[in-house]
């Protein structure tokens, strides 16, 4: 788990409280104790339809959870997995995406960097520059009857969202997870 730190300047927020907690209390051997997931964020095993998984930055956590049941699951169901994040240095779980993605035909990947560092190459550690823009990636969002799961910073998914609804996804197609305080409505 990355530790969140506090934030400076105009734009100032706490550290992550949980996230510390574990760094700073936690150690090697420790146990923790979690529940089930509940609420709507939740993948339905039992469905054969597609999948869009659309994290930013530490939002992709459970989308790598969701992937990993999904191809744990059937060798058919489709997914797609976008994802956006600041740059290489901060791209968790990048190698073992790319695992995951070279042994499923049926999956498939999308990387956003903000910021390209000289030794990253594109189509191996990122395939676009910028912010995490749908409508450019039309082809890999639009699948029919496909479930999509949004989770990230708040801007990020309230942009998402909105993208997905300006391309004609349904509303109630689309799962969101908040990571830290806010609402979507």
């Amino acid at each position: 788990m990355k530790r969140e730190a506090a934030g400076e300047g105009d734009a100032a927020k706490p550290a992550g409280r949980v996230s510390n907690l574990l760094h700073d209390e936690l150690h090697v051997g420790g146990h923790v104790e979690v529940s089930a997931p509940y609420g709507d964020f939740v993948l339905e095993r039992t469905k054969r339809t597609p999948v869009v998984l659309v994290s930013g930055g530490v939002g992709l956590t459970p989308m790598v959870s969701m992937l990993a049941t999904i191809v744990m699951d059937s060798a058919t169901r489709r997914v797609s997995f976008l994802h956006a994040c600041r740059n290489r240095r901060v791209h968790a779980f990048r190698e073992w995406l790319d695992d995951v993605i070279a042994d499923h035909p049926n999956a498939s990947k999308l990387t956003f960097y903000e910021e390209v560092g000289p030794n990253d190459v594109q189509g191996r550690d990122y395939d676009f520059v910028g912010r995490l823009d749908l409508a450019t990636i039309r082809e890999a969002v639009l699948l029919r009857d496909a479930e999509y799961f949004v989770c990230g910073p708040m801007p990020f998914m309230r942009a998402q969202v909105d993208a997905l609804r300006a391309l004609g996804i349904d509303a109630s197609r689309i799962r969101t997870e908040v990571f830290g305080v806010g609402d979507l409505r």
